[in-house]
C-alpha cells in the first residue's frame, strides 16, 4: 500500500487556537506547519511507500503567497509551498511530494509561473463537480488539464456531492486517463450522497459511485498486480548498526495500540496521544557509550503491564537475523522499574509476529551504569516467528507483570533509560 500523508488543517499560527471539532481548514499552512513537515519527513525519509501532500486545499491567497508565503489577510503568516518543500528535503527525505493548487486545490493554472523548484513533485487537484460553475468539465483544460503536458498531476479528491449519480466520476476518470493524470478515489466512507462516498455501509458494499470506481480500476492492465521479476524480494542483508552519534538514526516512539499490554504512547482516534507526555523519546547528544550520543526513553508508569518502546523498521521483506544476536548498551538514568524490565522485542513477517528477548530487571540495572542488553533472535522459541524476515525490532521499557505477581507502588515519578550502540 502507498500512503498519502496529508497535512489537512493548520492552526492559524497559534497552536490550540482552532478547535478541531469545528474544522480548521485554513487558507494556507502556517509556520507551525514547517515544524510538522520537518518532523514527519525525518521519520519517513527513505520510505518510498509514503507520499507527502503538503497542504489540503489552499485557497483565497495570491499565487505569490501560495509559493513563497506571507500575510494571509487574517492576521497570521502563511508558510509557502516552496518553504515546506525545502523543509522536507532538508530533513533528508526524497519522497514524492504532492502540492495542491489554489481554489481549494482545484486551480493549477498559476503553477507554470509559480512552479516549486525541486524534484519528485506532482501537483494535486480536487475537481469537485457541483461546487461552482467553473468546476464543470468544460473548464478542466483551463484550470488543471493543460498542466499535464508539462508536469505530473494527480487528482487526489473528486466527485459530485449534489447527486448519487456516477456521471461526474466516470467523466473525470476518462479525462484523467486521456491526459495521463493519476487519480485516487475519495472516499472509503459510507457518507451518503452529500459526501463522495464509495460505500453504503462498513461491509464495503459499493455505492453507485463506488461501483463506477471499481469498474474503472478493473479496466487497467497493471503489471504490478502480478508478481514482478525477482519476487519475492530478497531480505535487505544481515548487517545493522545504530550509534546515535548525531541523531535518532530513524528510530521512533512506537505508538501502536496493544491488545494485551498498555502502550503509554498509544494514540487515540484523533491522532493525539491518549495520555500526553506519558512516554517520550528524545535524542541526547551529551550521553552515550562508548561515544557521545544516545536515545533517551521516558515512561510515567501508573500501573502494571504498561510499556513504552523505541522501534526501528525495515522496508521490503525485512532483515535476515538468523544466527544473529541483537546487542545494545542501556542504562537506567532515573526512576524505579516497579518490578519491570528492559528488553529487546522483534517482529517478523507481514503480520508482525512478536518475539520477546530476555529481560534486564531492576537488579541488573544499577542507576547510571551502562549495561549490555542482548537477544539471540534465532532462539526466540516462537513457532510462527521468522528470524530470516525481521520487519522491525524495538527496545522496550515496561513495568512489572501482574501475571508474574509483581507489586506496583506508585510514587509519582518517571522512569528514564538511555539506549546506545544497537548492533546485530
Amino acid at each position: 500500500m502507498d500512503v498519502i500523508l496529508d497535512l489537512h488543517w493548520s492552526d492559524a499560527g497559534t497552536l490550540g487556537q482552532c478547535l478541531p471539532a469545528k474544522g480548521c481548514q485554513q487558507k494556507m499552512p502556517d509556520l507551525n506547519s514547517v515544524t510538522f513537515w520537518s518532523e514527519v519527513a525525518s521519520r519517513y525519509a527513505g520510505d518510498g511507500r509514503v507520499i507527502f501532500e503538503l497542504y489540503n486545499e489552499p485557497h483565497d491567497v495570491s499565487w505569490n503567497v501560495w509559493l513563497d508565503g506571507g500575510e494571509t489577510g487574517d492576521g497570521w503568516e502563511a508558510a509557502g509551498m516552496q518553504h515546506l518543500y525545502d523543509t522536507v528535503r532538508a530533513a533528508g527525505a526524497d519522497n514524492i511530494v504532492l502540492i495542491g493548487g489554489l481554489g481549494w486545490a482545484y486551480d493549477l493554472s498559476g503553477v507554470p509561473d509559480h512552479r516549486v523548484a525541486g524534484y519528485n513533485i506532482a501537483y494535486a487537484t480536487h475537481p469537485y463537480v457541483g461546487v461552482a460553475n467553473e468546476r464543470r468539465s468544460r473548464f478542466w483544460d483551463l484550470y488543471w488539464g493543460k498542466l499535464t503536458a508539462t508536469d505530473p498531476v494527480i487528482v487526489t479528491e473528486f466527485g459530485d456531492a449534489t447527486t448519487c449519480a456516477d456521471d461526474a466520476v466516470r467523466e473525470l476518470v476518462d479525462y484523467a486517463d486521456t491526459h495521463g493524470a493519476g487519480w485516487t478515489a475519495w472516499a472509503w466512507f459510507p457518507g451518503g450522497c452529500a459526501f463522495p462516498a464509495l460505500l453504503v455501509d462498513w461491509n464495503a458494499t459499493p455505492s453507485v459511485v463506488g461501483a463506477a470506481i471499481r469498474a474503472a480500476l478493473a479496466r487497467y492492465d497493471d503489471p504490478a498486480a502480478s508478481a514482478p521479476p525477482g519476487w519475492p524480494l530478497p531480505v535487505e542483508g544481515d548487517g545493522f548498526s545504530s550509534a546515535f552519534d548525531a541523531c535518532a538514526d530513524g528510530w521512533w516512539l512506537h505508538d501502536v495500540s496493544d491488545p494485551l499490554l498498555t502502550n503509554l504512547a498509544t494514540r487515540g482516534s484523533s491522532g493525539a496521544f491518549v495520555t500526553p507526555g506519558a512516554a517520550t523519546l528524545t535524542f541526547v547528544a551529551s550521553d552515550g557509550d562508548p561515544a557521545p550520543g544516545a536515545l533517551q526513553l521516558t515512561a510515567t508508569f501508573t500501573g502494571l503491564d504498561q510499556y513504552a518502546e523505541t522501534i526501528y523498521g525495515f522496508d521490503g521483506s525485512g532483515i535476515d537475523l538468523r544466527g544473529q544476536t541483537l546487542r545494545a548498551r542501556v542504562r537506567l538514568v532515573a526512576g524505579p522499574l516497579f518490578g519491570g524490565a528492559v528488553q529487546f522485542v522483534a517482529f517478523s513477517g507481514p503480520s508482525y509476529v512478536e518475539a520477546d528477548g530476555p529481560v534486564l530487571d531492576a537488579a541488573a540495572l544499577p542507576v547510571g551504569q551502562w549495561v549490555s542488553l542482548e537477544f539471540a533472535v534465532g532462539q526466540a522459541g516462537i513457532a510462527t516467528f521468522d528470524p530470516s524476515h525481521v520487519a522491525s525490532f524495538a527496545v522496550r521499557l515496561r513495568s512489572g507483570s501482574a501475571a508474574a505477581g509483581a507489586v506496583f507502588t506508585p510514587n509519582g515519578g518517571t522512569t528514564t533509560i538511555e539506549i546506545d550502540t544497537v548492533t546485530d
